[in-house]
């Protein structure tokens, strides 16, 4: 019945499930339908004894993936729950060490023996991954096993050494690896932090980038530090530099980032004032991805860091990137409901006399009908208005017109509207006049 092609699958796959044969069943996953092999594969994880042969055969059809390859999973593990631990290692680790068998079986071979515990294990996948032979794709899904036993010298050695090949590199800093036992997460934040301070540019930027899911808090303080180096380290590549510039912006306050940023900055900035072209290039460049990096931290604000970003940036004749900087925390200051002037009167010093530093407006967006925001705003708009230049007058006007159209043009919208009709500065008074509260769009 499980063989004939003409019966129904569902009739097929109970028939399979009572064969009792292994050959039949063995023939029946390998060329039945997908139910009735499925239907093969488990009957095949009752029959004993449980032989590398027959492990093997299961194992090559879950590499299969799909229904087949589920059951073929359940399978290996109801014939592994049937042998003495000592067997139930040794059948998967010898299958797993084998370079003959095809790289998905030992990928299978190797999740298999993931889900058995004891030290023969870990001894049982570090014999596979230093197989010479060894597949990297097996590698890769060794490696996160390994992690477990980061605390052992030995195994750091061989996975930092492993990073090089990018598909251990992203199996090892992929956000769900199996979990790094507690007792291990020193070890585990240690490395971490040799990776950054010891990988290749590769290793780097991809270490970089998993830190804020991987680090551990104990880590923070050598991660920022280095992170800061590897900012302003002159002999690294531009990958490299800008991927620890993000990621340094982003650390939390709480890791000293920073003070941190803000000695990086200096350095930067006194190679911006080198006599040597190249030099003075290189630490511009730097500076300038700082305001990308900055700029997008949910929180610009007063920070130290961000105050640091400004004056280098200014230091260096950056000022259209210090004034795109320092506009945006003063926004933020306001969306936090902060009505003080000072960002937006450091804003004004940056702009001086020279409007086209001014950085678009269109992004000044807040939400006007929050009191609190209201309140900053409006105090950011008279503080503008009443500095009576051109850009001053244009900043002002686009903080109103949000204003305006996210309140339906409430008071005191209006009339804030009315005074930049007669501002000083002509551009602002017509542009104000092309404005039309009556206009919802």
């Amino acid at each position: 019945m499980a063989s004939d092609e003409r019966a129904p699958s569902r009739e097929r796959a109970d028939a399979a499930a009572l064969v009792g044969s292994r050959e039949e069943l063995t023939a029946l996953a390998a060329n039945a339908p997908q139910p009735v092999a499925a239907a093969a594969l488990g009957a095949l994880g009752t029959t004993g004894p449980v032989t590398a042969e027959l492990l093997n055969t299961v194992l090559r059809h879950a590499g299969a993936g799909g229904v087949r390859g589920r059951a073929a999973m359940s399978a290996v593990r109801r014939l592994l729950d049937a042998v003495p631990d000592t067997e139930a290692v040794a059948l998967p680790a010898s299958l797993l060490r084998n370079p003959a068998n095809p790289v998905g079986t030992r990928k299978e071979a190797a999740r298999a023996l993931g889900a058995l515990t004891g030290p023969a294990v870990v001894e049982a996948f570090l014999a596979a991954w230093d197989e010479p032979a060894q597949h990297r794709d097996v590698r890769a899904v060794i490696a996160p096993y390994l992690l477990r036993a980061v605390d052992r010298a030995d195994i750091a050695d061989r996975l930092s050494a492993g990073m090089r090949e990018q598909a251990v590199r992203e199996a090892v800093l992929q956000p769900r690896t199996p979990s790094v036992p507690r007792g291990h997460r020193t070890s585990y934040t240690a490395f971490l932090i040799g990776l950054l301070r010891d990988g290749d540019d590769d290793t780097v930027v991809a270490t970089c980038r998993a830190l804020p899911t991987h680090l551990g808090a104990d880590g923070s303080t050598d991660a920022v530090r280095l992170l800061a180096e590897l900012s302003v380290d002159p002999t690294r590549s531009r990958d490299v530099w800008q991927t620890a510039v993000q990621q340094l912006a982003s650390m939390s306050p709480e890791a000293s980032a920073p003070s941190v940023m803000a000695s990086a900055l200096r350095t930067l900035l006194l190679r911006a004032r080198s006599d040597d072209p190249h030099i003075r290039a290189g630490a511009l460049r730097r500076l300038d991805a700082c305001v990308t990096a900055i700029g997008n931290r949910q929180s610009v604000d007063g920070h130290q860091a961000v105050t640091a970003a400004i004056d280098a940036l200014e230091g260096a004749g950056l000022f259209p990137q210090a004034v795109r900087l320092a506009q945006e925390a003063a926004l933020r200051a306001v969306r936090r409901g902060d009505p003080a002037p000072a960002p937006w009167e450091r804003l004004l010093e940056l702009i001086g006399e020279r409007p086209e530093r001014l950085s678009p407006t269109g992004s000044l967006h807040f939400d006007a009908d929050d009191r609190g925001i209201a309140t900053a705003a409006l105090e950011a708009v008279r503080l503008l208005r009443g500095h009576g230049s051109g850009a001053a007058g244009r900043l002002a006007l686009a903080l109103v017109r949000t204003a305006g159209r996210t309140t339906a043009w409430k008071d005191p919208w209006p009339d804030e509207l009315a005074a930049l009709c007669e501002h000083p500065d002509p551009d602002t008074s017509v542009e104000a006049l092309l404005v039309d509260p009556g206009d919802a769009g």
